[in-house]
């Protein structure tokens, strides 16, 4: 971050300025790492002793959204299935005709696109419910990506259309 102060009269003596409560001295640029809501005021100081104070606030943001799925309908029931990298792992079993909704929620910025893979397929852009799963066993990964361009990527999603 980077503050200037300018005083065409007399000229600047110093400029200060106080991060989360923590007062400093401004010397050279500086970032701000933790993620969240940050206050800052500051003021400068002319060669005269006149002041001039001024505040503002910024959100860091370097984390992607939170990924979320729901099917239109409960599922009917379970199968056991195995994986080769998880070994056995219990599937919902859903009824034909369900919708698959996606959704992201960002902390701080908002989400901007969300993607899906179906079954390690081609990554589509998701414009709405997904419609007309085919029965058989399925396996989908979610992307969320939010306007500053932080992503997310889910687990794998296994389930099954019986």
């Amino acid at each position: 971050m980077v503050l200037t102060a300018i005083d065409n009269q007399s000229g600047v003596k110093e400029l200060n300025y106080e991060l989360d409560g923590k007062q400093e001295t401004f010397v050279d640029p500086f970032t701000v790492d933790p993620d969240g809501f940050h206050d800052v005021s500051y003021f400068a100081i002319d060669q005269v002793n006149n002041r001039i104070d001024d505040e503002f606030f910024f959100v860091v943001d370097n984390i992607g959204p939170e990924i979320y799925h729901h099917f239109s309908m409960q599922n009917v029931g379970t199968a056991t299935m195995t994986d080769e990298e998880k070994g056995e792992m219990e599937v919902p079993i859903y009824s034909p005709h369900n919708l698959l909704y996606l959704a992201a929620t960002d902390a701080a910025v908002g989400t901007n696109k969300i993607y899906y893979t179906l079954d390690e397929g081609t990554e589509r852009l998701y414009a709405g419910p997904i419609k007309s799963l085919t029965k058989g066993y399925h396996t989908m990964t979610v992307r969320a990506v939010d306007y500053l361009g932080n992503e997310t990527t889910s687990d794998v999603i296994p389930f099954m259309i019986k």
